[in-house]
């Protein structure tokens, strides 16, 4: 097994193993080292089935069912699936849940054209580009992280941040169901610290005035989103991405409509069966 590195100080490329065929408990215990280690893993696996995929990504954790199907996995796609167009902020998914997916995974199925490439910026690195006066500052700040649920990737929705304050109706939890993390956080597996704000989900941070708050979330996007930081993942056909959900941010470039974009997706959470799970995730929000 091997590995050449991609980004700037995250991301590496996996040679050496075939995904498409069980592994051995070594060979999964050292992908997970890997997965540690870089926070993003790309493999090569070419004609990878859905069986396959999905049994590659149990050994990192329980497979989330997005479609609630049993199918194990959804579609990432401006032919068929969720999200089809436009440009997608940076985020986390399930940040505005107290359970973001541990790790979240994307397979080339159909690309033709001029694709849309996968944008990462690592939380790790940026909490590593944080000034003394800032991890001062910052310390015991929380941010809210919120989504708004009626929101479903029709090609008719906007992507753009909740800021929960600015809303008439805000404390409806239901359509915006919202968490609360630490500016500076930790990865629960791991320990390595974290700058744990995002442009999608971040709102406002509770224990400061607004336009105090929204400074340190503008001095914090500024760090995170300097594009020194920025890895481009440039999709080829059987490409597997596969990444540390909390460890790292993704976000997409607009999708043009001459192009096709399909990408398979299997997301690991480890507490898919905490009592109110769909409930923290704004998923039993239906809208009228």
């Amino acid at each position: 097994m091997q590995t050449r590195t991609l980004g700037p100080g995250f991301a590496a490329e996996v040679s050496g193993v075939d995904v498409s065929r069980p592994l051995s408990e070594t060979d999964a215990e050292a992908l997970r080292a890997l997965l540690d280690d870089h926070e993003l893993l790309v493999l090569r696996a070419p004609d990878l089935d859905i069986a396959a995929h999905l049994r590659f990504v149990e050994i990192f954790g329980p497979i989330y069912d997005e479609y609630r199907n049993n199918s194990g996995h959804s579609q990432v796609s401006n032919v068929v699936g969720n999200f089809p167009t436009g440009r997608l902020l940076f985020h986390q998914d399930f940040a505005f849940t107290p359970y973001p997916h541990r790790v979240q995974s994307l397979y080339a199925e159909d690309l033709q054209g001029d694709v849309a490439p996968t944008l990462f910026v690592s939380n790790s690195r940026a909490f590593e580009r944080l000034s003394a006066t800032q991890r001062t500052g910052w310390a015991g700040l929380s941010a809210v992280h919120a989504r708004d649920a009626s929101r479903s990737g029709r090609p008719d929705d906007e992507f753009a941040r909740v800021r929960l304050r600015d809303l008439p109706d805000s404390d409806n939890t239901a359509l915006y169901p919202r968490a609360a993390h630490p500016v500076l956080n930790s990865h629960p597996r791991t320990g390595v610290p974290l700058l744990f704000v995002n442009e999608y989900y971040t709102s406002h941070i509770p224990e400061l005035a607004e336009e105090e708050g929204e400074q340190v979330i503008q001095d914090a996007f500024a760090v995170i989103y300097a594009p020194e930081g920025i890895y481009a993942h440039q999709w080829r056909p059987g490409d597997l991405v596969l990444w540390d959900n909390i460890a790292l941010q993704h976000a997409r470039s607009a999708v043009t409509p001459k192009s096709r974009r399909t990408l398979r997706r299997v997301l690991v959470n480890d507490h898919i069966d905490e009592p109110g799970f769909r409930e923290n995730a704004g998923l039993t929000y239906a809208k009228a």
